[in-house]
């Protein structure tokens, strides 16, 4: 189960803190693989950790010892011809250029005071290392921002750069914005985390450090995505868990670090700091460290949720939250008291990356319609093709897909060709759009069936969901509601209702009714390892039926419900909304639902 938090209050603590997870740079701890080699793998172990380095040796105020290790190792990796020389980037290898970009922040916050660090011909050296970048080709997306940062922190210290380079790459950037705040990460399906901690992050350091730059619309665009933004933390200060590289954990809030380093924002001060604060006291409470350094997973050291391109330097991407600390001790910001943001509507219609973003006392959730992923990122289903994402519950990776007990059901329609025993969940996505009230989104199981399916919030606790399904051939489904940690038919029993089942373990409690009155509750047992939070088996109470073909479509609908805080004594909901489907007209608690695709 999640731990306590830690009180962190102050910067003092926060660089107590980061000095409790900063490695040695000369020592790799590394024991497992990535998509690049080895000598990269290096290179990103001594690299990541700069974000925070350089911000304290932009604010003046910090002790030596603690960047002493790495200057040295800067100044190692800048002498030619051994072993502890940085990597040349080159288009084969080009993830180099993601961590050299760091470097060029070093040149854009630090100037001097990073420069003074280095002889003559190290200077010289890097400047000749970082000026490489601008003759390899980038892929789409976020990747252009290391162009940038590279070339203005050379920009801005006299170094020769690429004008043609900076140019280019403001371009592109400006071709992937979609409104709103929002950008799309190359592909048009995936609106992730990369928005905030790449896109909006980027940019407002580029506001703040080089207010000559060639962006569009920075602080306008940062002050439109803002509010769809806040929805994304909870009063626990438990970030929304959605989407590809959820191991670097804080760098969530790196938005919001950025945010007030360049003192764009829309809501207070105190407002921002209470939502840094809030999610590092979070993870200053959980089970991340491994060896001594941020391990790969979420919620415990766990790869099965790794990405290929998840290094075991890699979860250090976190560190560029620090960039907090690039604000000196007697910077104002240090003096604000915190405030805490009061969200303006429990729903939150955000098109963006659209969701149905709700907020509550006990956890945040969102339904999800429109994104997946286009790449295949590993557990893509289950980062993206589930229907609800919420703060508290989190979510499960499938181990399998023989079986459905190995597969991810949680918030999932999971569809198998009967006899197979092999489950999917939704993937491809072909249409989608968003209301008030609904989402809706189309989508398909390879050529054997189309889904449409309707999801409707109703309050913090429950929601409904609507599907009809069109098959050529007979399938056998399941339809789960949220994990519930550490359930076990050995010590935990479900509750029975009509038509529907609750599980509850401590003060945790998920379940689901059918609306149509035609499938069989079940638990479904989830494997020890599968939830991101919590690495002990979880029950995922669940509906189950075998469908024959239909032209026509097949309706399914279903009440999904839980609380992850029941009060003392509690074992379920105490009072379940009133909810039937008549056609394409759902009541909820008298009130009448038109679910329309357009």
């Amino acid at each position: 189960m999640l731990k306590s938090c830690k009180d962190l209050k102050s910067r003092r603590d926060l660089v107590e803190w980061l000095s409790d997870m900063l490695p040695d740079p000369f020592l790799y701890k590394g024991s497992t693989g990535a998509a690049y080699d080895a000598g990269i793998r290096e290179f990103e172990y001594c690299s990541r950790p700069l974000w925070a380095i350089f911000s304290l040796i932009a604010s003046g105020d910090y002790e030596e010892e603690m960047a002493a290790p790495f200057i040295k190792r800067i100044k190692a990796g800048l002498k030619p011809g051994t072993p502890l020389t940085f990597p040349e980037p080159s288009t084969a290898r080009r993830q180099t250029a993601v961590e050299m970009a760091v470097y060029g922040y070093g040149l854009l916050c630090c100037k001097e005071r990073l420069l003074n660090y280095l002889d003559e011909e190290e200077r010289n050296r890097l400047a000749v290392w970082l000026n490489q970048v601008n003759e390899i080709e980038f892929p789409r997306g976020n990747w252009y921002f290391f162009l940038l940062i590279i070339n203005y922190g050379l920009k801005e210290n006299g170094f020769p750069y690429s004008r043609e380079n900076i140019d280019f790459a403001c371009r592109e950037i400006e071709s992937l914005y979609i409104g709103g705040g929002w950008y799309k990460d190359g592909h048009d399906c995936q609106r992730d985390y990369y928005i905030p901690f790449a896109f909006q992050f980027y940019s407002l350091l580029l506001d703040r450090y080089c207010p000559e730059h060639k962006l569009s619309g920075v602080r306008e665009r940062s002050l439109e995505f803002e509010p769809d933004f806040l929805y994304w933390l909870d009063s626990q200060g438990r970030s929304l868990p959605f989407g590809r590289s959820l191991t670097y954990r804080f760098a969530h809030v790196c938005y919001w670090c950025a945010c007030a380093v360049s003192g764009v924002h829309g809501i207070s001060t105190g407002e921002v700091k209470d939502m840094i604060f809030r999610n590092f006291n979070f993870w200053a409470g959980q089970d991340i460290l491994s060896e001594g350094m941020l391990s790969i997973g979420y919620g415990y050291p766990n790869l099965v949720l790794s990405e290929d391109y998840n290094a075991p330097g890699s979860p250090m991407w976190a560190f560029k939250a620090f960039v907090i600390l690039s604000l000196p001790q007697e910077h104002d910001f240090w003096k604000e008291d915190r405030k805490k943001v009061v969200l303006k509507e429990p729903i939150r219609e955000e098109r963006g990356p659209g969701f149905l973003a709700v907020a509550g006392k006990k956890h945040h959730y969102a339904l999800s319609v429109c994104q997946y992923s286009h790449a295949s990122i590993f557990q893509h289903m289950s980062k993206y093709g589930k229907f609800c994402y919420s703060t508290a519950f989190g979510f499960n990776c499938s181990r399998d897909v023989q079986g459905i007990s190995q597969f991810a059901v949680d918030n999932t329609l999971a569809l198998s060709v009967k006899g197979t025993g092999q489950f999917a969940g939704r993937g491809r996505i072909v249409e989608w759009d968003l209301f008030k009230e609904y989402g809706y989104s189309r989508w398909v199981y390879g050529e054997i069936a189309e889904i449409e399916s309707w999801l409707v919030p109703v309050d913090e606790q429950f929601h409904i969901r609507v599907h009809r399904i069109h098959t050529s051939l007979e399938l056998e489904t399941y339809e789960g509601a949220f994990p519930v940690f550490g359930w076990s038919p050995k010590f935990c029993s479900p509750v029975m209702e009509t038509d529907g089942i609750i599980l509850h373990r401590g003060h945790m409690s998920s379940g689901i009714w059918d609306l149509c009155h035609d499938r069989q509750p079940e638990v479904v047992l989830q494997g020890p390892n599968t939830n991101i939070y919590d690495c002990e088996r979880n029950g995922v109470p669940a509906l189950k039926r075998e469908i024959p073909p239909s032209e026509g479509g097949w309706i399914a609908a279903c009440l999904v419900y839980g609380d992850p805080e029941l009060d003392q004594g509690e074992t379920g909901p105490r009072q379940k909304p009133v909810a039937s489907l008549k056609g394409n007209c759902l009541m909820v608690n008298g009130k009448n639902i038109i679910l329309n695709k357009k």
